[in-house]
């Protein structure tokens, strides 16, 4: 994260070539100034860590960079992504690739989710949030919340609310 502040004259050349360099070497880009309202009038509230990542995370499309990592994941181990084949078709791409899927499934996690989940430099929410994206993304069907039947002593079955964990 940069931060500029300055000068007018000085604050926009400094500005544009930071912004410059940035895309140049293919980082995500926002510019935030407290100064200016936003479409509703307001200005951004930055005093907050939170709500200033809030603000230049917003117009990231998470699941495009999900799936994004999923196929350089794949790709930088050499497993083959057939033109058209959907991430989340497990098992063609196992056939594919002459495998099990989850032979693939145990790779992905031992090469990408577990040391994305043991990386410290990122806080505990972001690395899970990260990490089942991704997995998301290979396998979505075994990563939604369900509803699971709970009983309760005398009663009929009834819903429950808590999700199950894969």
């Amino acid at each position: 994260m940069r931060v500029v502040s300055g000068a007018p004259g000085t604050l926009e050349t400094t500005r544009a070539a930071v912004l410059e360099s940035a895309r140049n070497a293919g980082y995500f880009v926002a510019e935030l100034d407290p100064g200016q309202p936003d479409a509703a009038g307001k200005r951004p509230d930055l005093h907050r860590i939170d709500r200033m990542f809030l603000a230049i995370t917003r117009g990231v499309d998470w699941k495009v960079w999900a799936a994004e990592q999923a196929r350089q994941y794949l790709h930088s181990r050499g497993i083959y992504l057939a033109e058209g084949r959907q991430l989340d078709d497990l098992d063609g791409i196992a056939r594919d690739n002459g495998r099990e899927p989850q032979d693939l499934l145990n790779q992905y996690q031992s090469e990408f989710a577990t040391p994305l989940l043991r990386d410290h430099g990122l806080s505990v929410e972001f690395r899970a949030a990260i990490t089942a994206l991704g997995r998301a993304q290979l396998i979505p069907t075994r990563c939604r919340p369900r509803r699971r039947r709970c009983c309760s002593r005398g009663s009929a079955a009834a819903p429950c609310r808590a999700p199950l964990r894969p």
